[in-house]
C-alpha cells in the first residue's frame, strides 16, 4: 500500500493506493491519525488506486467517519475504484 498526503484548501486528501486490509491497515490508520492530532476534522480519502478493501478497512473507514462527525466534521470518499463500490454497496460512506 502507499499512501500520499495532499492538501487542497486547506482540507487534506489522502491518496490510497494498493489494498487496504488486515495486513496493510495501521498504514492508513498512522496517516489518518496524524492528520486528526493536527485538528483536521474534514478529511477527504481517495480510494481510486484501492485494488481491495476488507472487512478491517470497512472498520476502519467508519470508525474514522464517526469519530469526524462527532467532532463536527466528515470523511469524504472520492474516486472509489470499482472493487471499493463493490464492497462498501449502498452504505453511508458512499453517500457522504
Amino acid at each position: 500500500m502507499s499512501i500520499l498526503r495532499n492538501d487542497l484548501f486547506g482540507i487534506p486528501i489522502i491518496v490510497v493506493d494498493g489494498e487496504v486490509d488486515m495486513e496493510h491497515y495501521r498504514e492508513l490508520l498512522q496517516s489518518l491519525d496524524r492528520v486528526v492530532s493536527e485538528g483536521h476534522i474534514k478529511i477527504a480519502l481517495d480510494l481510486s488506486g484501492v485494488t481491495s478493501l476488507d472487512v478491517t478497512g470497512v472498520e476502519l473507514l467508519n470508525s474514522i467517519s464517526d469519530y469526524l462527525a462527532r467532532h463536527g466534521g466528515s470523511l469524504r470518499l472520492v474516486g472509489t475504484s470499482e472493487s471499493v463500490r463493490r464492497v462498501l454497496g449502498q452504505g453511508p460512506l458512499l453517500a457522504a
